[in-house]
């Protein structure tokens, strides 16, 4: 009996350490699987200023692992106040797309999961948008309408302590169950939108810049070459005058007066 009960203990450890060990291969194969999926979107994000391809290939990657149907940015207004769309991916009718496109969701809105994350500078995750008393307030409520989102998680987009917008995840067919380390893995992601968005604005001003450059340039050039042509005209009858008048003072032997002509 006696050995029977230590036979017991060690297949008992046995198992117990094959399934720690099983444990432990499976968080490092998906930790490997998410370290080479965020590698592949911070390499093209330094390969591209296309934020529609960024989007695709975060929802891409995302998708492996969670059911995102929806992916949109919406940027902070803060003269008006509000939040608007500034990009969307999803499959959507021609009228939904054109709703969406003006759509513009007021901050005084704050029940919202789209404005809490400016005010909380956190991620809000609702699990059903059925039961969230947000969704069906204002234009928050006109949104949920026409897109009837299962599961909605909201992200602000934060640059240098700022909030610039906010990024939001949905699946109109199915809802998506979330924990805590699944908000933080999502969250990687969400600073390659930012990357993205930053390599964007910079180029945009960099081609401003150079835009108005080349603008001053061409006007300056355009500016001189006016100038040399008005100054041209009256300098060459002064210079002709002038050399008449020399040669007749020669002619006349007034010298004293030829250093001033």
């Amino acid at each position: 009996v006696y050995i029977t009960m230590l036979v017991n203990e060690t297949t008992r450890n046995f198992v117990a350490a094959r399934h720690k060990l099983e444990e432990q291969n499976q968080q490092i194969t998906e930790q490997a699987e998410q370290l080479q999926s965020l590698s592949k979107v911070a390499r093209l994000v330094n390969s591209t200023l296309d934020i529609d391809e960024v989007m695709r290939t975060i929802v891409e990657q995302l998708n492996r692992v969670f059911d995102f149907s929806i992916m949109a940015i919406l940027f902070l207004d803060e003269e008006d106040q509000t939040l608007q769309l500034h990009r969307i991916r999803g499959d959507f009718e021609e009228a939904e797309m054109a709703f969406l496109q003006g759509v513009k969701i007021p901050l005084s809105e704050e029940r919202s999961a789209f404005t809490i994350p400016v005010r909380t500078r956190s991620p809000k995750y609702l699990a059903d948008v059925s039961m969230d008393d947000g969704a069906a307030e204002g234009v928050s409520g006109q949104i949920y309408k026409l897109v009837p989102a299962k599961s909605l998680l909201t992200f602000p987009l934060m640059r240098e302590g700022e909030v610039l917008g906010v990024l939001a995840f949905a699946n109109i067919d199915n809802q998506f169950h979330l924990d805590e380390a699944d908000i933080e893995h999502i969250g990687h992601y969400v600073t390659y939108v930012i990357s993205a968005l930053r390599n964007a604005s910079d180029y945009q001003q960099i081609q401003e810049s150079r835009q108005a450059a080349d603008a001053a340039n061409k006007a300056k050039s355009q500016f001189l070459a006016n100038m040399s042509h008005e100054l041209r005209t009256p300098m060459n009858a002064v210079i002709g005058y002038s050399e008449m008048l020399e040669e007749e003072a020669e002619d006349q032997g007034l010298d004293d007066l030829i250093p001033d002509l």
